[in-house]
């Protein structure tokens, strides 16, 4: 189970790569960027929720939550630049917001105090 988690963002995402309209339009080394940071941030999710689940610390748990708002900044930023569609709240885009979540929720979990 854990290596179909491990592989299927990486997948998922290289495979949007090729099938999106604006694939021409990148570079090997954009498109590898991409690419490394889906594969990256899949691993720190999968640690960071087993050891919530084994724990049950709110350190933990802050932890999740930032590095769930790092892959869903990763995806809706692969999404953006594939299909050449933009989201945002306000004047600011969704993947921007997702970073300042996910910066947001880092600090908290390194300020947390456990009971």
């Amino acid at each position: 189970m854990k290596w179909a988690l491990l592989l299927a963002i990486p997948i998922l995402v290289v495979a949007l790569s090729l099938s999106g309209p604006h694939v021409s339009h990148l570079t090997l080394g954009h498109f590898l960027l991409h690419i490394a940071t889906a594969v990256l941030v899949v691993l720190p999710v999968y640690l960071a929720v087993n050891a919530y689940a084994r724990t049950g610390s709110r350190r933990f748990l802050l932890l999740t939550a930032a590095f769930v708002a790092l892959a869903a900044r990763e995806i809706t930023l692969s999404y953006f630049m594939i299909s050449g569609a933009m989201a945002t709240v306000g004047d600011i885009p969704v993947d921007h917001l997702l970073g300042l979540v996910a910066l947001v929720l880092l600090t908290a979990a390194f300020l947390v105090k456990e009971q």
